[in-house]
């Protein structure tokens, strides 16, 4: 859009809409046409009151609030109603398998800072990887990703140990 008298140019600036100074030839650096800078998009975020119906759980569509005051994410929540499908019968409480993901999370993210430090001091790696709660797939799965964030960072031998153990861990079965 092009305006040419000032009238114009004072409607478009009234309606929100942004126009370019520069010439159509004009082009920037990359060799791309210069072309009027895209919209800047705002996310409102509202909280909505939901209808408590009876026996029906009470989850709001993205958290669950806890008697402490913390919040708990809707994905763990899923994560721990999927896998308390498993161990149905067993007693097991959703918070213990709750807080069990939350455990889980923590030692993956600690097995990321310590990956990524410098050394052959992989002590605290096998440390953590003990510590991992849930069925000996959840800890397979650990492994496989400590070994794929390993590769990542080219730590050869580290992936070699991680290997062995791995295979230690399985062999009793």
């Amino acid at each position: 859009m092009r305006a040419s008298d000032p009238l114009e140019l004072e409607i478009m600036a009234e309606e929100g809409e942004e126009f370019s100074v520069c010439s159509e030839n004009e082009k920037n650096p990359a060799g791309d046409a210069v072309g009027p800078p895209l919209p800047k998009v705002r996310r409102i975020v509202t909280s909505v009151p939901v209808e408590i119906k009876e026996g029906e759980p009470h989850l709001t569509a993205s958290v669950i609030e806890k008697e402490e005051g913390g919040i708990v994410s809707r994905e763990n929540l899923l994560g721990a109603q999927s896998f308390a499908a498993l161990t149905e019968g067993k007693g097991v409480s959703s918070e213990y398998l709750v807080s069990r993901e939350k455990i889980n999370a923590d030692i993956k993210r600690e097995l990321m800072k310590e990956i990524r430090r410098y050394g052959r001091k992989y002590e605290r790696i096998f440390k953590l990887l003990e510590e991992v709660q849930g069925p000996l797939e959840v800890r397979k799965q650990f492994f496989e990703f400590t070994i794929k964030e390993a590769g990542r960072f080219k730590r050869r031998h580290l992936i070699q140990c991680l290997e062995k153990k791995r295979e230690e861990m399985l062999s009793p079965m």
